[in-house]
């Protein structure tokens, strides 16, 4: 769904950006911060926000990705048609 969409930060410094969503919205919605990647639980609506606050720190991005959830994409793998 698109309400619970499971985004992918690439970026040269993962705690750094992961920081710069302190007092955000973003801030709650992190799941895993490693050295190059940010994974977040977001809706897609909030992607654009997401991406003006990463753009805004001058750390560099790389990539934004949104991905299925997990659960989902098994869903369909799951399906008989």
């Amino acid at each position: 769904s698109d309400k619970e969409l499971i985004v992918e930060i690439e970026t040269e410094n993962g705690n750094a950006l992961a920081s710069s969503f302190h007092n955000t919205q973003f801030e709650n919605e992190i799941i895993t911060i490693a050295a190059k990647k940010i994974f977040l639980k977001t809706a897609k609506e909030n992607i654009p926000i997401l991406h003006r606050i990463a753009a805004n720190t001058g750390i560099a991005i790389f990539s934004i990705q949104n991905k299925r959830k997990l659960e989902d994409y098994f869903f369909k793998l799951t399906q008989h048609d």
